[in-house]
């Protein structure tokens, strides 16, 4: 999903950048990875997800749960502020911002921005990690989180290669055209460039549709899968619009 998104990005930087931005667009242009951030050692860190608003599913609310102070929502003010002040080379900033393209397709994803909390889950669901899905054994999806990572299977389930070879870039970025036809961006909702904003936008889609109409250790139906899609593409143009 996030892929998607910052193809998208890249494309509309191709289109409309200022000369920096294209320059380090054209560096790193389908999201950076977390572990080459400068200063920075992802391995194990929250950066990709925030526990906003925990969801209490028949268990009562509790006050020491939330969101880890080093979150996605933190990673992406950070990169936003590490772009604006610059750091000092042209490689570390395109890894920035690399990075900042993939957390801001992360954070549009409804489920990192959610957990939820149930009696046979006590300590949470891990944002969907822990709420098991039925699927075909070839989509290799057995959980809730990874159905809508993969958006419901809507470019289907085989991720490209890593590294991108050219065919990988090139599927990405079709389908990234695709999307910027189906949503255009005179009528797409994404003028809203506050983060957290993003954040309870995700939330708000994680009570009402990620957890919605789907019970834990069952299969999704049509109608559910139907919807994680439609909104899965409308969710990533978003994302890279902004």
């Amino acid at each position: 999903m996030s892929r998607v998104a910052c193809a998208l990005a890249f494309c509309l930087i191709l289109a409309s950048a200022p000369p920096r931005g294209l320059r380090l667009a054209r560096h790193r242009p389908h999201g950076g990875r977390a572990d080459r951030v400068p200063a920075a050692d992802a391995r194990g860190a929250p950066w990709h997800y925030i526990n906003f608003r925990p969801v209490f599913d028949g268990v009562p609310e509790r006050s020491n749960v939330g969101p880890n102070p080093d979150n996605v929502l933190a990673r992406i003010n950070w990169a936003i502020d590490t772009l604006r002040s610059g750091t000092g080379g042209a490689r570390k900033d395109a890894e920035t911002l690399g990075f900042l393209y993939h957390l801001v397709g992360d954070v549009h994803q409804p489920l990192h921005a959610a957990t939820r909390y149930t009696a046979a889950l006590p300590d949470g669901d891990a944002g969907g990690n822990g709420f098991k899905v039925v699927m075909p054994a070839e989509t290799r999806v057995t959980n809730l989180h990874a159905l809508w990572d993969a958006a419901g299977g809507t470019f289907g389930f085989d991720s490209p290669r890593r590294p991108l070879d050219q065919a990988g870039r090139d599927r990405i970025l079709a389908l990234a055209r695709e999307l910027m036809a189906e949503h255009p961006a005179e009528t797409a909702p994404w003028k809203d460039l506050d983060p957290h904003v993003w954040v309870v936008e995700s939330n708000t889609l994680a009570r009402e549709a990620a957890y919605a109409g789907i019970r834990d250790g069952e299969a999704p139906s049509a109608a559910y899968l139907d919807g994680v899609r439609r909104l899965s593409r409308k969710r990533i143009a978003i994302a890279g619009y902004r």
